[in-house]
Protein backbone atom coordinates (compact mmCIF):
# COMPACT_ATOMS: atom_id res chain seq x y z
CA UNK A 1 0.00 0.00 0.00
CA UNK A 2 0.84 3.34 -0.78
CA UNK A 3 -0.01 6.80 0.65
CA UNK A 4 0.30 9.92 1.35
CA UNK A 5 1.80 10.61 4.56
CA UNK A 6 -1.50 12.62 5.66
CA UNK A 7 -3.87 10.13 4.51
CA UNK A 8 -1.65 7.25 6.08
CA UNK A 9 -2.83 8.27 9.94
CA UNK A 10 -6.66 8.14 9.12
CA UNK A 11 -6.12 4.54 6.95
CA UNK A 12 -3.78 3.32 9.53
CA UNK A 13 -7.13 3.70 12.29
CA UNK A 14 -9.70 1.76 10.24
CA UNK A 15 -7.49 -1.00 8.87
CA UNK A 16 -6.91 -4.00 11.22
CA UNK A 17 -4.14 -6.63 10.32
CA UNK A 18 -5.84 -10.31 9.44
CA UNK A 19 -9.31 -8.60 8.35
CA UNK A 20 -11.29 -8.34 5.34
CA UNK A 21 -11.95 -5.01 3.70
CA UNK A 22 -13.63 -4.21 -0.06
CA UNK A 23 -11.37 -0.71 -1.74
CA UNK A 24 -12.89 1.83 -3.02
CA UNK A 25 -11.66 4.45 -5.03
CA UNK A 26 -7.83 3.45 -4.81
CA UNK A 27 -5.64 3.17 -7.56
CA UNK A 28 -4.23 -0.11 -8.72
CA UNK A 29 -0.30 -0.19 -10.62
CA UNK A 30 2.05 -2.95 -11.84
CA UNK A 31 4.99 -3.32 -9.35
CA UNK A 32 7.64 -2.91 -11.38
CA UNK A 33 10.03 -0.85 -9.06
CA UNK A 34 13.69 -1.91 -9.28
CA UNK A 35 13.63 -2.96 -5.65
CA UNK A 36 10.30 -4.58 -3.99
CA UNK A 37 9.17 -5.61 -0.75
CA UNK A 38 6.88 -8.21 -1.70
CA UNK A 39 6.92 -10.22 -5.20
CA UNK A 40 3.48 -9.75 -6.10
CA UNK A 41 2.32 -8.26 -9.46
CA UNK A 42 0.49 -4.90 -8.62
CA UNK A 43 0.83 -2.42 -5.78
CA UNK A 44 -2.29 -0.43 -4.32
CA UNK A 45 -1.97 3.54 -4.44
CA UNK A 46 -4.47 4.88 -1.37
CA UNK A 47 -5.87 8.69 -1.92
CA UNK A 48 -7.71 11.28 0.16
CA UNK A 49 -10.65 9.63 -1.81
CA UNK A 50 -9.94 6.01 -1.00
CA UNK A 51 -12.74 4.27 0.89
CA UNK A 52 -12.16 1.12 3.22
CA UNK A 53 -15.09 -0.79 4.01
CA UNK A 54 -14.66 -4.05 6.43
CA UNK A 55 -16.35 -7.36 4.95
CA UNK A 56 -16.68 -9.98 7.60
CA UNK A 57 -18.19 -12.54 4.91
CA UNK A 58 -14.75 -13.41 3.57
CA UNK A 59 -13.23 -15.31 5.98
CA UNK A 60 -11.84 -18.54 4.35
CA UNK A 61 -8.99 -16.52 2.35
CA UNK A 62 -5.74 -18.41 3.80
CA UNK A 63 -3.05 -16.73 5.62
CA UNK A 64 -0.11 -14.52 4.32
CA UNK A 65 2.72 -17.03 3.46
CA UNK A 66 5.99 -15.87 4.24
CA UNK A 67 8.99 -17.10 1.50
CA UNK A 68 12.40 -17.42 3.92
CA UNK A 69 15.37 -17.95 2.37
CA UNK A 70 18.73 -20.02 3.82
CA UNK A 71 22.22 -18.96 3.68
CA UNK A 72 22.72 -21.56 1.68
CA UNK A 73 19.93 -20.60 -0.91
CA UNK A 74 21.58 -16.97 -1.13
CA UNK A 75 25.48 -18.30 -1.81
CA UNK A 76 24.03 -20.28 -4.38
CA UNK A 77 22.30 -17.15 -6.62
CA UNK A 78 18.81 -19.21 -6.11
CA UNK A 79 17.09 -16.11 -5.30
CA UNK A 80 15.19 -12.93 -7.16
CA UNK A 81 17.72 -9.96 -7.01
CA UNK A 82 14.26 -7.54 -7.16
CA UNK A 83 13.16 -9.28 -4.05
CA UNK A 84 13.19 -8.61 -0.21
CA UNK A 85 13.87 -11.70 1.58
CA UNK A 86 13.92 -12.99 5.15
CA UNK A 87 16.89 -14.96 6.12
CA UNK A 88 16.63 -18.08 8.15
Amino acid sequence: MITRQADFHRLKLLIEENQTYVLHNCLVFDNDVLFKPVDYPFKLVFGAGTKVTRNDKLNDIPPVEFRFKSFKEIGQGIFKADVLYGIF
